[in-house]
């Protein structure tokens, strides 16, 4: 007869070592899955920041307002915006300008990166 106090042995669990490193293969691959993720999403929260176009909003927005600022001119239009080749540096670009007297002219200007940030910096200004 049986104490009904003890109990009973444990049952083995018997897996097969093909079943044993298919878990171990699942859960690195599973792992390294996450944590490539994790890696890209970061890289894309603080990598680099991008160099914009000649053409880009921001870009004519900061020319606006640093001929608003230092000209004390008002620009009305801005077009005909042509790059130069991308150099190591920044972006050489050009842009044809109208400001609000009607007068017109060509500006000169790059666009670069510094510190992770989009800098603007005006070149020559030729009246059309």
């Amino acid at each position: 007869m049986s104490d009904p106090n003890v109990a009973p042995a444990p049952v083995k669990k018997r897996y097969s070592r093909l079943a044993k490193w298919a878990g171990i293969f699942t859960t690195i691959v599973t792992t390294l899955t996450f944590g490539i993720l994790a890696l890209t999403q970061l890289y894309s929260w603080f990598g680099p920041v991008s160099l914009p176009e000649c053409d880009n909003s921001a870009v004519q927005s900061t020319i606006r307002n640093i001929f608003r600022e230092k000209a004390k001119v008002e620009i009305s239009v801005m077009d005909a915006f042509t790059p130069a080749p991308i150099a190591a540096d920044g972006l050489s670009c050009t842009a044809d300008l109208t400001f609000s007297d009607k007068a017109r002219a060509r500006l000169s200007y790059r666009v670069y990166l510094q510190d992770g940030h989009v800098m603007v910096q005006t070149g020559d200004v030729k009246t059309l």
